[in-house]
């Protein structure tokens, strides 16, 4: 098959589905991650003879908890960006993230940058305001080619083409990162 030239790839093309979906991805991968810590910080805790009542209200998990695994995610993140280049889920669907200058992303950079996606892209996974945060984090992509963070810092996103194998193990990934999800709400 034949691509005609209007319809060549263009890897600066904004493209807001796959990176809302790569980050599902690494986010659930990193929750993994800290839940296991978490995990072994309770097994310590209950070795130590130190009682805990595990109880809270809900709206605690919605205030407090979802903001702190937000950010707990976003320094995972920006640790992978720093000292490999990538992310799980960035390797699997093909994005790239760099300076705009020379050089090459550093963890504090990758760290400024995510610190920014979390209020402004994510709205630290508050009731409401992430919803209207990523509404307004979707359109300033599309309608300016960047998101506030990456501009902020200078630094820009390309894509590389995706196979149908490639294709096919990121729709895996995000149904499993899905099921992660709706399987730790039920918990």
């Amino acid at each position: 098959m034949t691509i005609a030239a209007d319809d060549a790839f263009d890897p600066t093309t904004p493209r807001p589905w796959r990176r809302f979906f790569a980050k599902i991805v690494d986010f659930s991968i990193y929750s993994i991650m800290i839940l296991f810590a978490i995990f072994l910080l309770a097994i310590g805790v209950a070795l130590a003879g130190i009682e805990y009542d595990y109880d809270y209200p809900r709206w605690v998990e919605h205030v407090i908890l979802t903001p702190l695994i937000i950010v707990l995610c976003c320094i995972v993140d920006a640790v992978f960006l720093g000292l490999v280049g990538t992310t799980p889920a960035r390797a699997l669907f093909r994005i790239h993230v760099a300076p705009n200058g020379p050089g090459e992303l550093t963890v504090a950079s990758a760290m400024r940058r995510n610190l920014k996606l979390a209020a402004l892209g994510l709205g630290l996974g508050l009731p409401i305001v992430s919803l209207v945060m990523q509404i307004v984090s979707y359109r300033a992509l599309v309608d300016n080619g960047v998101t506030p963070w990456d501009r902020q810092e200078n630094l820009s996103v390309t894509y590389g083409e995706t196979s149908e194998a490639r294709l096919a193990g990121q729709i895996v990934a995000v149904l499993l990162a899905f099921a992660f999800n709706v399987l730790l709400n039920l918990a």
